[in-house]
């Protein structure tokens, strides 16, 4: 069931970007590198994806969603691997985040 309009879909990645960056900040070792590197990553997707908030729009939807499913499981892997340290249970909540996101989004942007 695609209830998530691409719009709201496109909010959250920004602001998940930006949240695993600062999360990045605050964490040391590999929890660190895996928080930089996806957030990056969800930026610079979101930046070439075809949908209202994409500034180059190269990147199908359907193949951003499915970068954000492997983003997703990349941060369950980072944050289980990383367990007991500070902000490894977030990291894991925001990978579960972006997978649900992923599987509710609609497929195609409201506006062309």
């Amino acid at each position: 069931m695609k209830f998530l309009p691409t719009r709201i879909h496109g909010i959250l990645d920004y602001l998940e970007g930006l949240l695993l960056l600062v999360l990045a900040a605050l964490t040391a070792g590999s929890l660190r590198v895996t928080c930089l590197v996806v957030g990056i990553a969800i930026l610079g997707l979101s930046v070439f994806t075809r949908y209202e908030l994409g500034v180059i729009r190269v990147v199908p939807m359907p193949v951003h969603l499915l970068m954000d499913g492997v983003a997703g499981v990349v941060l369950i892997a980072g944050g289980a691997a990383n367990w007991g340290r500070s902000m490894s249970l977030v990291v894991v909540i925001i990978g579960i985040f972006t997978i649900g996101a992923a599987l509710v989004t609609q497929t195609s942007p409201t506006e062309a």
